[in-house]
């Protein structure tokens, strides 16, 4: 009996953590990609960090709570962690195309810390708030959060050549 109650949790724990996780599958929507494109091209023309642009879709839809469930709220970040996520893997493909083979295993390298990182901050809402479901948006809004800024940090290292 013990193995079963055992697996149950298991069970629930693992449905609870892919609840929490962004939605990968998620398209960005064109909408949300000009809305972060716009809002990047107007930090680029005052000479602004691209990473206040992070949180420009979630936090306007989090504050209008047009679906204030848990659910509701992550699906304001999941929205532009998938612009991020898109403009992540097209900045890495990019810039891997620009680099020497040391930098490239650099930049891997740096990615894989950086997935690794990600991973254990935003999971460590959940070891702080181990019960409720307040942890859905938290962790969304983490993975969010973390997806825009290495995105625009990669961003910034393609544009200015930094790699180089």
């Amino acid at each position: 009996m013990r193995l079963m109650q055992k697996a149950m949790v298991f069970a629930a724990l693992a449905g609870l953590l892919a609840a929490v996780q962004p939605a990968v599958a998620q398209d960005a929507t064109p909408a949300d990609r000009a809305t972060v494109q716009k809002c990047l091209d107007e930090k680029i023309a005052v000479s602004e960090e691209r990473e206040g642009c992070v949180g420009v879709i979630a936090d306007p839809c989090l504050e209008k709570s047009e679906d204030p469930s848990t659910f509701g709220m992550a699906d304001c970040s999941r929205r532009e962690y998938a612009v991020w996520d898109d403009r992540l893997n097209e900045t890495y493909r990019k810039l891997m195309k620009e680099l020497d083979a040391k930098q490239q295993r650099e930049l891997r390298e740096l990615q894989r810390a950086w997935i690794a990182f990600s991973d254990r901050k935003c999971g460590f809402h959940r070891v702080m708030q181990p019960e409720g479901s307040i942890i859905i948006p938290i962790a969304a809004y983490c993975a969010m959060q973390e997806v825009g800024r290495q995105a625009t940090f990669l961003e910034t290292m393609l544009a200015e050549g930094d790699s180089r």
